[in-house]
């Protein structure tokens, strides 16, 4: 897989986990009728959850395109 292919993997992920972040309340408002027992706090909870597994994506497989190394972030 190529580094543009995991670096917008990991985009995607914390974008739309972020977007669920800040629009949980709409979410919330529509989720109610099918699901009453999910609470406001853990729809912005699942979005956090996934703007995570994105940040984890990135450092786990974002390496370094000439040696093959994890890339130092500092």
């Amino acid at each position: 897989m190529k580094l543009r292919t995991r670096f917008f993997i990991m985009l995607g992920l914390i974008v739309s986990g972020l977007m669920i972040v800040f629009l949980s309340r709409l979410i919330y408002a529509h989720l109610y009728v099918l699901l009453p027992a999910l609470d406001l706090v853990q729809i912005a909870l699942i979005g956090i959850l996934i703007a995570a597994v994105g940040l984890a994506w990135g450092h786990c497989t974002i390496r370094c395109p000439r040696c093959g190394r994890d890339v130092d972030w500092r």
